[in-house]
């Protein structure tokens, strides 16, 4: 049926027909690579805000330590590791460069601070001792993030 009706229009007619159905395909094309490409950047907006809210983390996390245990030097992190299933983010870290002190934190991230729900360490072999100091800070410390800048 379509080819009749071809058959008995002008290539003039044909002509458009093509002409619009170009700009047509091409008005749906142009919208698919807007919208793809709008989501696209959308996600890499959200991931490297993501970044920045690891990082801020990291940093309340190395005071935290930093106030908590006495003698801290230097501070390496792991790649943080987030779990689906409790909406909780988890890192380990070693202190002075020693594999026996080391620790494993579990926290959220909320819009402007970062909440530590549990700290775990290897108790017969953690050789830093607790001390509650609010003024440390981390001027004289090193920290290494992990591969997050």
């Amino acid at each position: 049926m379509i080819k009749q009706l071809i058959r008995n229009m002008s290539i003039e007619e044909v002509l458009i027909v093509k002409k619009k159905r170009y700009w047509l395909f091409s008005l749906v094309a142009i919208l698919i690579l807007g919208i793809g490409g709008g989501y696209y950047m959308n996600k890499d907006q959200e991931k490297k805000e993501q970044q920045q809210q690891l990082l801020k983390a990291q940093n309340e996390i190395a005071i935290y330590v930093v106030q908590n245990y006495k003698d801290v030097t230097q501070i390496d992190f792991d790649t943080p590791l987030y779990s689906k299933k409790t909406g909780s983010w988890s890192i380990d870290l070693e202190i002075n460069q020693n594999p026996d002190d080391w620790l494993s934190i579990k926290f959220i991230l909320e819009k402007n601070k970062t909440r530590i729900i549990s700290t775990r360490y290897n108790q017969d072999d953690f050789s830093l001792k607790k001390e509650l100091d609010s003024y440390n800070s981390l001027d004289k410390i090193t920290v290494n993030y992990g591969g997050i800048q």
